[in-house]
């Protein structure tokens, strides 16, 4: 921290040294913070001639402030500007991405909106089993019954000997 209040002293205030500051609010747990410092970055980010992987890693590191600062759509947003070509790695940072979401509503009782997030992960990961449990205990916890059944009877069918 002392060398980038240093830096900025000197008058340097690069993309590169704003990124890292908003990174070490992230790492001290100052998620509102950081996602402030992200979000007065975001056209910059956008436009800024940066390597890729550089790119990527920032859009994940915004990702991340938006979870933590409970901007769960955001979350899901910034993801999608880290692989903007290559589906394969947004896939599977959906999957993820929505199994937290999903954790969060859960959490606070929101069993419907839990649901439906659970089920976006396992259209984003169909072969995850964990996921298809989760959705099958999520259901079970809402009352549904006949969608708890279906989801077991679906597992069944595709992992059973």
């Amino acid at each position: 921290m002392f060398q980038l209040q240093r830096a900025k002293a000197l008058g340097e205030d690069s993309l590169a040294l704003q990124l890292l500051d908003a990174r070490i609010w992230l790492d001290g747990r100052q998620y509102d913070r950081a996602l402030d410092e992200f979000e007065r970055l975001e056209e910059q980010l956008s436009s800024a001639k940066l390597p890729d992987a550089e790119r990527t890693q920032a859009y994940v590191d915004f990702a991340e402030a938006c979870f933590r600062a409970d901007d769960l759509s955001g979350y899901v947003r910034r993801l999608h500007r880290a692989f903007p070509n290559d589906r394969a790695r947004l896939s599977a940072a959906l999957a993820v991405a929505y199994r937290r979401v999903a954790d969060r509503y859960a959490d606070r009782g929101e069993l419907g909106t839990c649901i439906e997030f659970i089920e976006k992960a396992v259209a984003e990961d169909p072969r995850a089993a964990d996921l298809h449990s989760r959705l099958g205990s999520r259901h079970w916890g809402a009352g549904e019954r006949s969608e708890e059944r279906r989801v077991g009877k679906e597992c069944r069918s595709r992992w059973s000997p």
